[in-house]
């Protein structure tokens, strides 16, 4: 299936045809109709896409020797450390429970902080599933500028992080309500990241479910809105409030997407919005969004010291700003 052909916010069948006509009949003005077609077509649309994508990703996961991984880092150099801590991040496990405890454990092993952080970033942006969905739903402009532009924060956070990351920084920290000191690893989260070969199926099933009950209520909030941007605010509007060289929407997107809680299932819908009318905009706000956000840096201030925590929360946003305000100069 060409998940590509799946776009949000094209209703022209004969079901939508039936829908509007249904909808219009009990006496809804038109763009309340407009609202309810694109909201019940793109959480439709954006579930399928995230069931698809989900159930391939886990599925190529569980032939994946992420413990391997994680051990193999510890005796590697610096150069090596930072991009075998990328590949890392791009096959770990859609689990949320699992990264913070990696991040821990592999310092424990010895790993550096600076390259410990670049798994983080890499698993935040650059999952699997994350980049997947985008390819899926925006196409591959957008995915690959967006792998390159993810690539390049993946370094040079973790590099311009160095200054704040020495092993004085590493404090204690509690997962799971059991009680954990920098110099003992215990990061593994169960048995969530072991799979035979005859579980596969249903590890596959259970990653969706999981990654599901983690998101929908973001994921029908955000369809909703798209759908009311949509049907109530007019698209001249919009392009004039965020088309073109608008540097303020750009800083705008950097700053409001930070702080808040999401991934990529998440926002697909104001992605597939925001795209159309402003590359740089969309690149700056799901580079913020899915590098950082408030809960995270709440987990962050559990294993690191607050000088670094706030230097990588702000790295994260000042790059993701950058990129956009690149693009800008380069499109």
């Amino acid at each position: 299936m060409n998940l590509s052909l799946l776009p949000l916010h094209q209703h022209d069948s004969a079901l939508d045809g039936m829908l509007e006509h249904g909808l219009e009949s009990i006496g809804l003005s038109h763009e309340w109709t407009e609202f309810f077609l694109h909201f019940i077509a793109d959480t439709v649309s954006l579930f399928l896409i995230l069931f698809v994508v989900m159930f391939a990703v886990s599925l190529l996961q569980t032939y994946i020797p992420f413990e391997k991984l994680k051990s193999r880092m510890a005796g590697l150099g610096s150069v090596w450390g930072y991009l075998l801590a990328m590949a890392l991040g791009v096959v770990s496990p859609f689990c949320s429970c699992t990264v913070i405890p990696v991040v821990m454990g592999l310092c424990s092993m010895g790993v550096p902080v600076a390259v410990a952080l670049c798994y983080l970033t890499s698993a935040a942006l650059l999952n699997g599933g994350a980049v997947a969905a985008l390819f899926a739903a925006l196409g591959p402009r957008f995915g690959a500028v967006y792998v390159a532009v993810s690539v390049l924060m993946a370094v040079g956070v973790s590099l311009l992080m160095r200054p704040f990351a020495g092993a004085d920084v590493v404090v204690s920290y509690e997962v799971g309500g059991h009680h954990h000191h920098g110099h003992h690893h215990d990061g593994d989260c169960g048995d969530c990241c072991q799979h035979e070969p005859k579980s596969r199926l249903g590890y596959c099933l259970e990653n969706v479910g999981h990654v599901l009950s983690q998101t929908w209520v973001y994921m029908i909030l955000s369809v909703a809105l798209s759908a009311a941007v949509l049907s109530f605010v007019p698209m001249d509007t919009l392009e004039r409030l965020i088309g073109g060289q608008n540097w303020f929407s750009l800083l705008l997107a950097g700053v409001l997407g930070a702080p808040i809680h999401g991934d990529a299932f998440a926002i697909l819908p104001l992605l597939q919005l925001l795209e159309p009318i402003s590359f740089p905009v969309t690149l700056t706000f799901a580079l913020a969004v899915m590098g950082v956000s408030i809960p995270e840096v709440m987990l962050l201030g559990r294993v690191f010291k607050a000088k670094t925590v706030a230097a990588y929360a702000g790295w994260i946003t000042a790059f993701s700003i950058l990129a956009g305000a690149l693009a800008i100069l380069m499109i």
